[in-house]
C-alpha cells in the first residue's frame, strides 16, 4: 500500500493500518488521529506536522525518521523505536512511551507532560528545551543523554539509568533518584533541593555549585533503605543527610551543604573546594586524600573521621 492509497482510505473511515511498509514515504501537514500503524515500517520517513493524537504507533519502526512540530497527544508509542528520529518541537502530552527506544533522538523543544517513559531508551538523546512536568522516567536509560538546563521538578528517576548524562543547570528540585544510576553524571548548577537519592550512585558525579538544600542521600548503595522511614527521620526542612553514603571521588566544588550530616560517609578523594560545610557533622568519616582546601568548616564536628592526607582548608596536608 502506498501513501496516496492509505491516505483515501482514511478519509473514507478505515483506521487499521496496521504491519504496512511505509519506509521512506513522506506523509506531512495531514490529521491522522486515531489511526492504527502498530508494528508498521515507517524508518527514514517524514510525518513532519502531522497530527497523530490518539494514534497507535506501538511496535512502530520510525528509526532516522523525521516527525517535525507534529502531536503525538495521547498517542500509543510503547516499545516504538524512535532512534535517531528527529522529534524537535513535537507535541508528545500524555503520550505513552514506555519501552520505547529514543537512543540518540532529537528530542528538542518538545512538549513532555504526563508522559510515560518508563523503562524507555534515551541514551545519547538531546533532550534540551523540552517542556516537562509529570514524566515518569523510572527505569529509563538517559545514560549521555543531554537535558541541559531544563525544569524537572518532581520528576520520577527511580532506578533509571543517568550515568554520563548532562543535567547542568536543571531544576530538579523534590526529584527522586532513588536507586538511580548517577555515575559521572554532570549536575553542576543544578538545583536538587529536596531531592532524594537514597541509594544511588553518584562516583564521579560532578555537583559544583548545585544547591542541595533539603536533600537526602542517605544509605547510598544499601539495598535495604526504605524511604518513608527517611522521611519520617529527616527533622526538618534545610537539613542534608548523607549518612553512609558512597561519595568517593565526587565533585561537590563550590557547593552549598550547610548542616549537613556526613556520619560514616565514604568521601576519598572528594572534592570539596570551597564548599560551605558551615555546621556540618563528619563523625566517622573517610576523607582520606579529599580535598577541603578553602572549605568552610565553621562550627563543623569532625570526630573520628579520616583525615590521612587529606588537603585541609588552609591548604596543609593532614598526616
Amino acid at each position: 500500500m502506498d501513501v496516496d492509497e492509505l491516505l483515501r482510505l482514511y478519509f473514507q473511515g478505515r483506521k487499521d493500518f496496521s504491519r504496512l511498509n511505509l519506509s521512506n514515504t513522506e506523509i506531512i501537514q495531514v490529521n491522522l488521529t486515531q489511526i492504527d500503524l502498530s508494528y508498521s515500517n515507517l524508518s527514514w520517513s517524514n510525518l513532519s506536522a502531522v497530527d497523530l493524537s490518539g494514534a497507535d504507533l506501538s511496535h512502530a519502526d520510525l528509526v532516522n525518521s523525521r516527525v517535525i512540530s507534529s502531536k503525538l497527544i495521547g498517542t500509543n508509542l510503547h516499545h516504538t523505536d524512535l532512534s535517531y528520529a528527529d522529534l524537535s518541537w513535537t507535541n508528545f502530552n500524555g503520550a505513552d512511551l514506555s519501552y520505547a527506544d529514543l537512543s540518540y533522538a532529537n528530542l528538542s523543544k518538545a512538549f513532555l507532560s504526563n508522559v510515560n517513559l518508563v523503562g524507555a531508551n534515551l541514551t545519547g538523546a538531546n533532550l534540551t528545551g523540552v517542556m516537562v512536568t509529570g514524566v515518569d522516567f523510572s527505569y529509563a536509560n538517559l545514560s549521555e543523554a543531554n537535558l541541559t538546563g531544563i525544569s524537572l521538578i518532581g520528576a520520577d528517576f527511580g532506578r533509571a539509568n543517568l550515568s554520563g548524562g548532562n543535567l547542568q543547570s536543571c531544576n530538579l528540585a523534590e526529584s527522586d533518584f532513588s536507586r538511580g544510576d548517577l555515575r559521572g553524571c554532570q549536575l553542576r548548577n543544578a538545583n536538587l533541593e529536596e531531592a532524594i537519592f537514597s541509594s544511588a550512585n553518584l562516583t564521579k558525579a560532578n555537583l559544583r555549585g548545585a544547591n542541595l538544600s533539603g536533600a537526602q542521600l542517605r544509605n547510598i548503595g544499601n539495598n535495604q533503605f526504605n524511604v518513608s522511614q527517611l522521611r519520617k527521620k529527616t527533622g526538618g526542612k534545610g537539613r542534608i543527610l548523607f549518612i553512609n553514603a558512597n561519595l568517593k571521588k565526587i565533585n561537590f566544588e563550590g557547593a552549598v551543604l550547610e548542616n549537613c550530616f556526613f556520619h560514616y560517609a565514604l568521601l576519598s578523594e572528594a572534592i570539596l573546594l570551597d564548599v560551605n560545610l558551615n555546621r556540618g557533622s563528619f563523625i566517622g568519616a573517610d576523607l582520606q586524600n579529599a580535598d577541603l582546601r578553602n572549605a568552610d568548616l565553621r562550627n563543623s564536628s569532625l570526630g573520628n573521621a579520616n583525615l590521612s592526607q587529606t588537603k585541609m582548608p588552609d591548604g596543609s596536608i593532614h598526616p
